[in-house]
């Protein structure tokens, strides 16, 4: 493995690698059904510029930090020293109108025969072959129900009805991240 370190910029007085248009690169945080829609923003002029310059997208948490499993169902489900409690989206005032979202793509999941995770990264992998799901696990299990996703195909009438489930509760509440680290993203810095 070569010690060449990637290319990094300042961002904030910290070294970032490539996460704006200006300094395209190595990774996009990407979370699976995060109100995407096709109206321009930064990340859909990213997703624009990494498939016009044959970037991959690496699509990180494609399972919501595990919201999207459909296994968290109360904040109290989460250990008090979890840290997916300073998240927005876990947040008290954004969690129950998530739990919509979860729940509502868990009945679609259901009806495809498969679990609200499959139906995710099956979602994630529709979007072309340029997404690269990568989701975490603790357990053998779940990788390999994740791995399945792999086997499930969406129609393009899936992939639309998906989108209205998202559109019928109104896509998820809450930024992905705390402030500071939202801060973060998308950034640019100068050309050095």
């Amino acid at each position: 493995m070569s010690s060449q370190k990637y290319p990094t910029r300042k961002l904030g007085g910290e070294d970032v690698s490539a996460i704006g248009l200006g300094c395209m690169g190595m990774s996009f945080a990407y979370t699976s059904f995060g109100g995407y829609d096709d109206k321009a923003s930064a990340e859909t002029e990213f997703l624009k510029t990494a498939r016009e310059l044959g970037v991959k997208i690496v699509a990180y948490s494609p399972l919501g930090r595990g919201f999207l499993t459909g296994t968290i169902q109360s904040r109290d489900d989460l250990d008090p020293s979890d840290n997916r409690i300073n998240h927005p989206r876990f947040a008290e005032g954004h969690f129950q109108e998530n739990l919509k979202l979860v729940n509502t793509l868990s009945e679609v999941a259901s009806k495809k025969g498969c679990t609200p995770s499959q139906l995710a990264l099956a979602w994630v992998l529709a979007q072309g072959d340029d997404f690269l799901p990568i989701p975490g696990t603790k357990r053998v299990k779940y990788l390999l129900e994740n791995a399945e996703a792999t086997n499930i195909k969406l129609s393009k009438e899936e992939e639309a009805n998906i989108r209205k489930a998202i559109d019928s509760v109104g896509g998820t509440k809450g930024e992905r991240y705390p402030a500071a680290m939202m801060a973060k993203c998308f950034g640019d810095s100068p050309e050095q």
